[in-house]
């Protein structure tokens, strides 16, 4: 079906993008609270919002209901969830806060862009290194939350020496998968520019 930007922001897929940004506060509130229960009620939480990304999408495509509110609120609930869960889990002390700054610059500054040439009437291409840069970022975001589960909570209850060793494990694993996320950011960022730059130059020259 085609799709039609004057679609009423009244839909289901534009319900389903503000119900992830309140997803999205819920999570952080929960992880705030720092008992096991919050803890796991914060990890169920973010993985249903991180479904309703894929979910709202195809709904506004499949049924043709894409609307400008949605071109813009969608972007932001994704960037609020992924980035917020990034920066919440720093507070387990786990890793710096500094790993995730790459992450912070790429998706600000691309949205912010996207926002630019989409006020100006223009599509700015996506480039396919994205998705796998997101598929990275929720595989370390898991990553790291079973670890804070592990360090936090279930540690003490691990007979030593299999305690330290289960450590030393989920803890190379964090660090693995932050490593790859972050390489993938910053490539999918450099991507995204070398795809654009004519277009990029181009509107800042004119």
């Amino acid at each position: 079906m085609s799709t039609n930007a004057t679609t009423s922001n009244l839909n289901l897929p534009n319900t389903i993008t503000v119900s992830r940004i309140l997803m999205a506060v819920v999570t952080f509130w929960l992880m705030m609270q720092g008992t096991l229960l919050h803890t796991i009620g914060a990890g169920v939480l973010f993985t249903i919002a991180a479904l309703t990304d894929l979910l709202d999408g195809k709904l506004a495509r499949d049924y043709g209901i894409i609307t400008n509110f949605g071109k813009i609120v969608d972007p932001i609930a994704d960037k609020l969830l992924v980035l917020g869960a990034f920066y919440m889990l720093t507070r387990g002390e786990f890793f710096s806060v500094w790993w995730i700054v790459p992450i912070l610059i790429r998706e600000i500054s691309i949205t912010l862009l996207r926002f630019y040439f989409m006020a100006q009437g223009v599509v700015v291409a996506s480039v396919k290194s994205g998705k796998r840069k997101t598929f990275l970022q929720i595989v370390s975001l898991g990553l790291i939350y079973f670890n804070l589960l592990y360090q936090n909570f279930i540690i003490q209850n691990v007979a030593s020496p299999n305690a330290e060793t289960i450590s030393t494990v989920m803890t190379t694993l964090m660090y693995a998968g932050l490593i790859a996320a972050v390489a993938m950011t910053i490539y999918s960022g450099y991507d995204f520019w070398r795809l654009n730059k004519n277009l990029i130059l181009g509107q800042r020259s004119s």
